[in-house]
C-alpha cells in the first residue's frame, strides 16, 4: 500500500477506525481526501451530529463563517437488522465487548454474511454537500468531516452502528431479547424444566431454618468496662498534679461518660446527670 495512503489510514487508532478511512478512499478519493488532513488535525470541526444515514457538521475554513457540511449514507434496513442482531446474539462475547467500548475484529464478518456491510458503502459521486466554493466532492471541508469521523468512531463505536441506522440503546436491548430468546431454546433443547431453575419464595424463606437451631448468639457487653484498662490509669497520674483528690476524680468521670456512651449506643433513655466535677 501507498505510503501517503497508509499514513491517511493511520488518523484512526482503532482497527474500525482505520477500516472507516479506507472504505471511504474507494473510487480513488485520495488526492482529494488528502486536502483534509490539515483541517482535521487542526481541529476546524465542529458541531458534529450523527443520525441515521446522516452526518451534519460545521468546518471552519479560511471564511469568517463556518461552511456546513452534510453527509449521507443509506442505512441498513430493519430487516436486516434483525438478521445481523439474530446471530450477534448468539456470542456472549460480542455483546460483552460492545458494552466495554469495544468492537469485536469478527464482526465485520458476521455483517458481510448477512448481506450487508458494517462500513458504508460510498457511491461513486459521495453524497454529500457543503455550502463553500469548491464545487467538487468531497471538497476539503467533505474530507476534514470524513476524517475527523474516524477519531470519533474510535472513542465511541456505537456511533458508527447509528450510522448505520440503530442507535445503542436500541442494539443493546434487542441484543438482550435475542440472548433472552437463545437461552428459552436451550432449556427447550436440554430437556430442562422451568420450575427446576426458578428459586420460589418458600425455599427462600426457609433456606437456613433446618440449621438455626444449632447457630450459638453472638454476645458482647461494653458496659462492664475495668477502669484500671482507662486511659488514665494507664498513663497515671501527671507528675505537675498533686491533688489527692484527682484520680478519684478523673476515676469516677471515666466511669460516668462510659455509661452515657453506653445508654447512647443502645438507643436508651439515662437519666439527667451530670459529670461530677468537684
Amino acid at each position: 500500500m501507498d505510503e501517503k495512503i497508509q499514513g491517511l489510514i493511520q488518523l484512526g487508532t482503532t482497527w474500525w477506525g482505520k477500516s472507516w478511512i479506507k472504505n471511504m478512499l474507494k473510487h480513488g478519493r485520495f488526492f482529494r481526501m488528502q486536502r483534509g488532513i490539515a483541517y482535521s488535525k487542526e481541529q476546524r470541526i465542529s458541531n458534529v451530529i450523527i443520525k441515521k444515514g446522516e452526518i451534519f457538521a460545521l468546518c471552519q475554513g479560511t471564511a469568517p463563517v463556518p461552511y456546513r457540511v452534510r453527509i449521507e449514507f443509506t442505512p441498513i434496513v430493519p430487516k436486516q437488522w434483525r438478521q445481523v442482531i439474530s446471530e450477534m446474539g448468539q456470542s456472549i462475547e460480542i455483546e460483552a465487548k460492545l458494552i466495554s467500548g469495544e468492537m469485536p475484529q469478527h464482526i465485520n464478518k458476521l455483517f458481510m454474511r448477512n448481506g450487508v456491510p458494517l462500513f458504508p458503502v460510498p457511491k461513486q459521486n459521495l453524497d454529500a454537500t457543503c455550502n463553500c466554493p469548491d464545487q467538487e466532492v468531497p471538497c476539503k471541508h467533505i474530507a476534514a468531516v470524513i476524517l475527523t469521523l474516524a477519531s470519533i468512531f474510535d472513542y465511541d463505536p456505537f456511533m458508527l452502528f447509528l450510522l448505520r441506522g440503530m442507535s445503542r440503546e436500541e442494539l443493546l436491548k434487542e441484543l438482550r431479547v435475542q440472548s433472552m430468546e437463545e437461552v428459552s431454546k436451550e432449556k427447550e433443547r436440554s430437556g430442562l424444566s422451568q420450575d427446576l431453575l426458578e428459586i420460589s419464595e418458600d425455599i427462600l424463606r426457609t433456606f437456613l431454618s433446618p440449621n438455626l437451631h444449632k447457630m450459638k448468639p453472638i454476645e458482647f457487653d461494653i458496659s462492664k468496662g475495668d477502669s484500671r484498662d482507662s486511659v488514665f490509669q494507664q498513663l497515671g497520674t501527671p507528675s505537675e498534679i498533686h491533688s489527692r483528690q484527682f484520680s478519684s476524680i478523673m476515676n469516677s468521670i471515666y466511669r460516668d461518660a462510659s455509661k452515657y456512651a453506653n445508654d447512647l449506643i443502645y438507643e436508651t433513655k439515662p437519666k439527667k446527670k451530670k459529670l461530677k466535677n468537684k
